[in-house]
């Protein structure tokens, strides 16, 4: 992963064409950066260090996550031309290390906002680290915070069996910002007002939220996959949470207050 400015250096090897042998081409060779395909005008500096042993270096232009980066090299040995790809690798804004500041593992991890949270009221909802547990037939609400939700143009919360192979319309649970519930249980859910995801004014923070209405209908004793990703406004998707997510099974089914009756109790 390499970011902008960053200068990326490389060796290279030439060889005879007849022999295989190194040798050092009949002119120096000359490099050029490639991004998403483009030539760039970045300039690429070439030096032979040895018979046939040449490096390349490279200052980065402005990257983006996601560029392919790569470093095409062209010598002529002989009259004859050749080349090819020495180098390749992908652009990223920030790595880890800008984002912690050095920081050790352990600090991190004991950094406030990096936390997973949720009110007193929400204890049926109880969250394990990164997990979320939803209780059947209860209203579920859980704060994800320490999150950097900016310039989104679409935000959503899924929860799979088996993500690798299921396609969204196939979901056990998802939920987006625009619409609410879409998805429940592998099919259109009709009530999309039942599910709801809220960022906070900071974008730090999104409380997902789901009626009772649509828990009851989950099969408990499972343990499934979720995520929350962003579409930017560039439309790169981010994972910005993910996790494992628990349904229990309710221990009383009751939907509705009991009918009064006329018995009197006992003493």
């Amino acid at each position: 992963m390499h970011k902008t400015g960053e200068t990326v250096t490389v060796q290279f090897f030439v060889s005879d064409p007849a022999t295989s042998g190194l040798v050092d081409a009949d002119a120096l060779p000359t490099g050029v950066l490639v991004l998403n395909g483009v030539d760039n005008a970045a300039a690429v500096t070439v030096t032979n260090l040895a018979t046939g042993i040449y490096r390349a270096a490279v200052t980065l232009p402005a990257i983006t996550d996601g560029d392919e980066l790569q470093l095409r090299i062209a010598a002529t040995v002989g009259g004859v031309d050749g080349g090819g790809i020495v180098w390749q690798g992908y652009g990223v804004t920030k790595r880890p290390v800008d984002v912690t500041g050095g920081a050790t593992a352990a600090q991190v991890w004991a950094n406030s906002e990096r936390t997973l949270t949720q009110t007193a009221a929400q204890v049926a909802d109880a969250l394990d680290g990164e997990d979320l547990t939803i209780h059947r037939g209860d209203a579920f609400s859980a704060t994800l915070t320490g999150l950097t939700i900016t310039g989104r143009t679409y935000l959503w919360f899924t929860v799979k069996a088996t993500p690798e192979r299921e396609a969204d319309s196939a979901a056990k649970i998802q939920i987006s910002e625009a619409v609410g519930l879409e998805v429940l249980n592998g099919d259109d859910y009709a009530t999309a007002a039942d599910g709801s995801l809220t960022v906070n004014a900071e974008g730090t923070a999104v409380t997902i939220a789901i009626e009772a209405a649509a828990t009851a209908e989950l099969s408990v004793g499972q343990r499934w996959k979720y995520d929350l990703q962003i579409l930017d406004a560039e439309w790169k998707t981010k994972t910005v949470a993910e996790g494992e997510l628990t349904v229990d099974a309710d221990v009383t089914r009751a939907i509705a207050a009991p009918a009064s009756s006329s018995s009197s109790p006992g003493p």
